[in-house]
C-alpha cells in the first residue's frame, strides 16, 4: 500500500530542501506546490520539471466542465484531483506533495481531504521566525528562491515599525498549525534539525514514511544567506533595539 503525505509548512523553513532530498529517494514521489497559483517552472532537474505539468491550476483549466466544477463544485474537483495525484504513481512506496499555509488560507478544502483520508503530515517549521521574515525579505529582493549555486550576501532593511506583529503573526500561523497536525499522524521536523542532523531527521522521516532508509539522500540546494544576520540586515541596531527585552530578542543570537 502507498503511503499518502504531505508536508504542511510556510516560506523559507527549508521546505524545498526537504522536498528535494526525498524526491531523491527512489521510493518517493514527492511533489512541489501543487497549489501554488500562478505556477512557472523554475527548475532544471527533470523530475522536478514535472511537477509543475501536473499541478491544481494547469488541472482545473484544462477543460471547460472543469473551469465550471471549480467555480460551482470547487469541493468535488479538489477532492477529484488529489484522488489521482496520490494513484498517479503506484510503483512508488510514498507519495506527497508541499502544502503552504496560505494556500489553506485559499482552499481550505485540501487539508480537509487530507484529514478525511488519513493523509500523513510532517510538519515543516522553522524555529527561528526572524530569520524566516528576513530569508523572505532577501528572497523577494533577489527574486530567487532557491539556488543550486553559492550567492553574493546582499542587505536588506527591516520594517522595523511592523517588526514586533509580522513575528507574531508567523508564531500564531505555526501555532495554529501545530495544534491541527494533533489530531493527524504526524512529524515535525524544524530547518535547524535538519540543516544541523541531517542523516537523524532523514531517518526519522523515512521511518514515518514506512520506506528503506538506506539510500543516500542528495540535493544540489545550497544555503543562501549568512547565519549571521548582522550580515544581512542593513538596520541591525534598530532591530535590536526594536526587540530587546521581548521574547524574540533571543533570535538574533541564534
Amino acid at each position: 500500500m502507498t503511503i499518502q503525505f504531505i508536508i504542511l509548512t510556510t516560506q523559507r523553513t527549508g521546505s524545498t530542501f526537504l522536498t528535494h532530498l526525498l524526491l531523491s529517494h527512489p521510493q518517493i514521489e514527492c511533489y512541489s506546490e501543487l497549489f501554488q497559483k500562478n505556477l512557472v517552472n523554475r527548475s532544471k532537474r527533470s523530475k522536478v520539471a514535472k511537477h509543475f505539468e501536473i499541478g491544481y491550476e494547469k488541472y482545473r483549466k484544462k477543460s471547460l466542465t472543469r473551469q465550471i466544477n471549480h467555480k460551482f463544485f470547487r469541493t468535488k474537483l479538489i477532492n477529484r484531483y488529489l484522488t489521482e495525484i496520490y494513484t498517479s504513481s503506484m510503483d512508488v512506496k510514498a507519495i506527497g506533495f508541499k502544502f503552504m499555509y496560505s494556500q489553506d488560507a485559499m482552499l481550505p478544502e485540501v487539508l480537509q481531504w487530507v484529514k478525511n483520508n488519513n493523509v500523513k503530515v510532517i510538519h515543516n517549521i522553522r524555529v527561528n521566525i526572524l530569520k524566516t521574515l528576513v530569508s523572505r525579505k532577501t528572497a523577494q529582493t533577489r527574486g530567487i528562491y532557491s539556488s543550486d549555486k553559492n550567492l553574493p550576501i546582499i542587505k536588506i532593511t527591516v520594517d522595523i515599525n511592523n517588526l514586533k506583529s509580522d513575528l507574531e503573526n508567523i508564531e500564531k500561523k505555526v501555532s495554529y498549525y501545530r495544534n491541527w497536525c494533533q489530531n493527524m499522524e504526524s512529524i515535525e521536523i524544524t530547518y535547524e534539525s535538519l540543516i544541523s542532523d541531517r542523516e537523524n531527521e532523514i531517518a526519522r522521516i523515512l521511518e514515518f514514511l514506512d520506506v528503506e532508509s538506506f539510500y543516500p539522500l542528495n540535493t544540489d540546494i545550497v544555503k543562501m544567506n549568512s547565519d549571521n544576520l548582522e550580515d544581512i540586515i542593513e538596520n541591525y541596531e534598530a532591530v535590536c533595539d526594536t526587540l530587546k527585552g521581548t521574547y524574540y530578542e533571543e533570535f538574533l543570537d541564534q
